[in-house]
C-alpha cells in the first residue's frame, strides 16, 4: 500500500516526490485536497483557494494548477501507472486512483 513519507507518495514500485516551490509543498496539498474529495470533481477556483489561499484566482493560478497535475501524473507513468488525476476540462480536477491501484486514502 502507498504512503506519504514527508513530501514523496511512495508506492512499493517506486516513489513520486511531491515537488514544493518556496516551501509551500503546492503539490501535496493539491494531491491533499483531491483526495479528501475523492469521488468528485474539485473546481479550479477551490483548489487555489486550498493551496494558495491569499492569492486571487486568475488564469496564473490556473495554469499552475495544470502545471502541478501534469508534473503528477507524468511521475505516475514513470511508474507504469495510469494518471492519478482526472481532467474535467473548464470545471477542475479529481482524483482518478481507485482502491485497486492499491493506493491509500486520507
Amino acid at each position: 500500500m502507498a504512503h506519504l513519507e514527508g513530501n514523496r507518495l511512495v508506492f512499493p514500485y517506486g516513489a513520486i516526490t511531491l515537488s514544493s516551490q518556496g516551501g509551500k509543498r503546492s503539490a501535496f496539498r493539491l494531491v491533499e485536497t483531491l483526495i479528501r474529495h475523492a469521488g468528485h470533481v474539485v473546481k479550479y477556483q477551490a483548489l487555489a483557494a486550498e493551496m494558495w489561499p491569499d492569492t486571487p484566482y486568475d488564469l496564473r493560478v490556473r495554469h499552475a494548477l495544470h502545471v502541478h497535475v501534469a508534473r503528477i501524473n507524468d511521475a505516475a507513468r514513470d511508474l507504469g501507472m495510469a494518471a492519478l488525476i482526472t481532467v474535467a476540462f473548464d470545471v477542475g480536477y479529481a482524483w482518478s486512483a481507485t482502491e485497486e491501484d492499491d493506493l491509500w486514502t486520507v
